[in-house]
């Protein structure tokens, strides 16, 4: 699942269109959804 902002961008840059974040809300919280935005 997509828990890092690493992670994030490998999806994306990989040419994902959309990720699914479940898991980076389970542990790090909704904040995460943020810190991934503001780095993509």
């Amino acid at each position: 699942g997509i828990n890092s902002i690493k992670s994030a961008e490998e999806k994306i840059f990989s040419g994902a269109d959309l990720i699914q974040i479940y898991s980076g809300l389970v542990y790090h919280g909704p904040g995460v959804i943020r810190k991934i935005i503001k780095k993509l």
